[in-house]
């Protein structure tokens, strides 16, 4: 059953180390996070260790395309298949011998989507991210499994900085879910970015999120709903 109220926070592309340095806090408010891996081929060893510790720790290892692609473009001059073989299959492998073979999520770079990437897509993964501000009952998220729309926490932030985090409270009082995401965390300070948050910022949201009942919870959740 899905849990409501909760965001899905995740965090996008290659920053591993800096992911790794947040997993105490994530631990602390038992936070479970979505990390969707781009640039599989580049990944170090040192860095794998920091992915499997993810996965020990309750986290979702979803995916973020083998060479960070625009699949709409690609789909749309290329054709499905050659996207599948070229973008998906080569960074999937890679993930199998590693022992990551339950990978379900997708998240589209740059959030470029149409309905032949859904259905192309759709055959592979069991939910698809793509980008948009929406809060979700748990009716509808049901229904919306193969294209979810996540907003990026810090341009939320940025716009409504005025109201804080007041954004939580309101998930709480109408029980519903939202989707986030980000790229990196730099730092301590009080600091805000389209690309990355302080880990100051999403440690305040983790206490609201505590103190009105909002969970945070990974990607799995839905995979088990």
């Amino acid at each position: 059953m899905i849990k409501a109220p909760a965001i899905f926070l995740s965090f996008d592309d290659r920053h591993i180390k800096e992911w790794f340095n947040a997993l105490s806090l994530f631990e602390k408010y038992e936070a479970k996070i979505t990390f969707y891996l781009t640039h599989i081929q580049l990944i170090t060893e040192e860095e794998w260790e920091m992915v499997g510790d993810f996965k020990k720790a309750g986290h979702t290892i979803g995916f973020h395309g083998t060479n960070h692609l625009d699949a709409r473009k690609f789909i749309t001059t290329m054709g499905c298949q050659r996207f599948i073989s070229n973008e998906i299959l080569p960074g999937i492998e890679i993930l199998r011998r590693k022992g990551f073979d339950d990978i379900k999520n997708y998240a589209y770079p740059y959030g470029r989507k149409d309905l032949e990437t859904k259905k192309c897509l759709s055959k592979h993964f069991n939910t698809l991210r793509t980008i948009g501000f929406r809060f979700y009952s748990k009716d509808e998220i049901k229904k919306n499994l193969k294209q979810i729309k996540s907003t990026n926490l810090a341009r939320i932030l940025i716009v409504k900085k005025d109201e804080n985090f007041k954004i939580i409270a309101k998930l709480a009082a109408t029980k519903s879910m939202l989707f986030v995401h980000m790229h990196r965390m730099e730092g301590k300070e009080f600091r805000i970015g389209e690309k990355y948050l302080a880990i100051e910022i999403i440690e305040r949201a983790l206490v609201v999120g505590k103190k009105h009942n909002v969970k945070f919870l990974s990607m799995r959740e839905l995979d088990v709903a």
